[in-house]
């Protein structure tokens, strides 16, 4: 007999790929959740976790131990009659009841000169210590003209994307973001983190900064430079940015940013998500930010 289980909420993008049925390949299986990639179209995360996001679908945490024996690249996986069946752990998760997950209303925003100044504030805190050889500390030092210390491939990009935004030079921007792409470690780069956040950000917050309606034209090309050069899920995920979508704690932490709450808070709001991937992609966000007007 197959034990059932329900999932709670379901992100948007999670949600339509559910619906195209099929199977599944398990590509990630972590003390957080599962990776599951369609075999028809994209990537969601089974998350034992409360927080949304638009791949995400909530599920009990007490399967965590179940489902600690799913192997990687395995594909046993599929939809039946509103369930993903589990099929070598005899273990069924409904879905077709789960609540859908939307992001909040985006705050009233700051002006642009107290957003320039909290995104300077952010850059020096991103100086200390703990962010040491971190592209959210890399970001900081380009935003700051801080002198270059050891020769970094990463900063001199970055400051060309910054100096390809501000100038509205497409080709120095996607010269830069090209080489940004797939670089680091893990299912989601840090690179891929940082062009995320430009992405979310030029989207979400439209109208913030110079040339609004151009970025969202050239963000809009940047997944599929990602799809190239980098994961799945960073593609994914990239995806979703481009509909203004992430995962709430990446939410919460630039609405608190563009709302002038406390740099601290907005810190430790983008550090609960993921190793290094919520400060990544608020690095990313910086860059957009600094040139709010």
């Amino acid at each position: 007999m197959i034990d059932a289980h329900f999932a709670s909420k379901q992100g948007p993008i999670a949600a339509r790929i559910l619906a195209t049925g099929g199977r599944f390949t398990i590509r990630g299986n972590t003390s957080r959740g599962i990776f599951l990639e369609s075999q028809n179209d994209g990537i969601i995360f089974l998350s034992y976790e409360t927080f949304g996001g638009p791949l995400t679908v909530t599920i009990p945490g007490e399967l965590k131990g179940s489902l600690a024996s799913v192997e990687p690249g395995s594909s046993d996986v599929h939809i039946m009659n509103g369930e993903l069946v589990f099929e070598s752990i005899q273990l069924r998760i409904a879905i077709n009841q789960a609540e859908d997950w939307q992001p909040g209303e985006i705050p009233t925003l700051i002006p642009a000169q107290e957003l320039q100044r909290s995104v300077l504030e952010l850059a020096a805190l991103a100086q200390a210590p703990e962010f040491e050889n971190s592209l959210f500390q890399t970001t900081g030092a380009v935003l700051l003209q801080m002198p270059e210390g050891a020769k970094s491939i990463a900063r001199a990009h970055i400051a060309e994307l910054l100096v390809g935004l501000r100038r509205g030079d497409a080709d120095m921007f996607y010269a830069a973001a090209s080489q940004l792409a797939g670089l680091g470690q893990g299912l989601t780069p840090a690179g891929d983190d940082l062009l995320i956040g430009i992405i979310l950000s030029a989207v979400r917050y439209s109208g913030m900064a110079r040339g609004g309606r151009n970025w969202q034209q050239w963000v809009g090309k940047l997944p599929d430079l990602i799809r190239r050069r980098s994961t799945t899920l960073s593609y994914g995920i990239a995806l979703a940015a481009v509909q203004g979508l992430a995962d709430e704690r990446i939410i919460a932490g630039l609405d608190a940013l563009v709302a002038g709450r406390e740099a601290a808070e907005v810190i430790s709001l983008m550090r609960g998500y993921g190793a290094s991937s919520g400060l990544d992609t608020l690095a990313g966000a910086l860059l957009v930010f600094s040139l709010a007007d």
